[in-house]
């Protein structure tokens, strides 16, 4: 039989992996923005171009045209074939968010992305809806 001392020492070390691998993943997760930062800049100054957009920049009045860094990138708008929606709703909500793209476009986008079955549903449900309303959700 375990003893109340046991389980609070059991618990004392749970904690603490857990708290080991929390300060590890924002460790992780700070190494790879400063990582995606670098890469931004280095982007910027290899190409003589237009320079990438961040969300940080206040437009300075320059006549400089600003790209973003999913034209910059050439990222496509991930397909969806109807397998693993969950991966595909992820990846296109972080294009979106990369692209600033508007709610009102975002369901041009989305009916562009389909192929095979999921194409089909989308087009049947599409014809079907009308002048309803779509929006992303």
């Amino acid at each position: 039989m375990v003893t109340t001392k046991e389980l609070e020492t059991r618990m004392d070390s749970y904690e603490k992996i857990v708290s080991n691998l929390q300060e590890s993943m924002q460790n992780s997760f700070e190494m790879m923005q400063k990582s995606i930062e670098g890469l931004m800049v280095s982007i910027a100054t290899q190409h003589k171009g237009p320079k990438i957009a961040t969300k940080d920049e206040n437009h300075s009045g320059t006549h400089e045209p600003i790209v973003s860094v999913v034209d910059r990138a050439q990222i496509p708008f991930p397909s969806f074939d109807g397998s693993n929606y969950r991966e595909w709703k992820a990846k296109s909500e972080q294009f979106f968010k990369l692209e600033g793209t508007l709610e009102e476009q975002r369901i041009r986008l989305l009916l562009l992305s389909m192929d095979g079955k999921a194409f089909a549903w989308q087009r049947h449900y599409m014809l079907n809806m009308n002048n309803k309303h779509k929006t992303w959700q």
